[in-house]
C-alpha cells in the first residue's frame, strides 16, 4: 500500500517565512511606492488511487493540500481527537467545476469532547481537501481511497 502524507502546520509555515527576507525593488524618485502584485503557484495535487492513503495530523483549524481521484469511488475516513471541545470534520470537492452538488461539501463528523471513529464517504472523480474545524487539541485524520465504485 502506498502512503502519501501531507502534514499541516501553521509553525512550520511560519518558520519558514520568517526564513526569508523581501528584497526591496527601487522606487523611481519622484514617485510614490505602491502595492505589488504577487505571483502565485498553485501547489501541485496528489493523485490518491486505489489502496493509498492520504494522513494528516493537527492540533487546530486547517485545510490539507488537494489531493485527486481519479474515478468514482468510496473513501474510507478514519480520525483521532484527543482535544477538548467541538471538532468537525469536512471533505470538500476543491475542483474547478463540481459536476453534483451533492459532492461539493460533505460533513464527515461534527461533535463535542473526544471523538474517534471511521466512515465511509462516496465520492466523484475530482480534486478534494480535507478541513478540520474547531479543533482545540491534538487530532489525526486517515483517507483511504478503496476500490472504485
Amino acid at each position: 500500500m502506498k502512503t502519501i502524507t501531507i502534514v499541516t502546520s501553521l509553525s512550520i509555515l511560519l518558520a519558514a517565512a520568517a526564513c526569508t527576507s523581501p528584497t526591496p525593488s527601487p522606487t523611481p524618485s519622484g514617485t510614490a511606492s505602491g502595492p505589488t502584485q504577487a505571483v502565485l503557484t498553485p501547489t501541485p495535487k496528489v493523485t490518491a488511487g486505489p489502496g493509498e492513503v492520504v494522513k494528516l495530523s493537527g492540533d487546530s483549524f486547517t485545510t490539507s493540500d488537494p489531493f485527486h481521484i481519479d474515478a468514482d469511488t468510496t473513501l474510507q475516513i478514519t480520525w483521532n481527537y484527543s482535544g477538548s471541545g467541538p471538532f468537525a470534520l469536512w471533505l470538500i470537492n476543491v475542483s474547478e467545476e463540481v459536476t453534483d452538488p451533492d459532492y461539493d461539501r460533505m460533513l464527515i463528523v461534527d461533535v463535542d469532547g473526544e471523538p474517534a471513529g471511521t466512515t465511509q464517504q462516496a465520492v466523484i472523480a475530482g480534486d478534494y481537501a480535507v478541513q478540520v474545524e474547531q479543533a482545540e487539541g491534538p487530532w489525526t485524520v486517515e483517507v483511504n481511497s478503496a476500490a472504485p465504485n
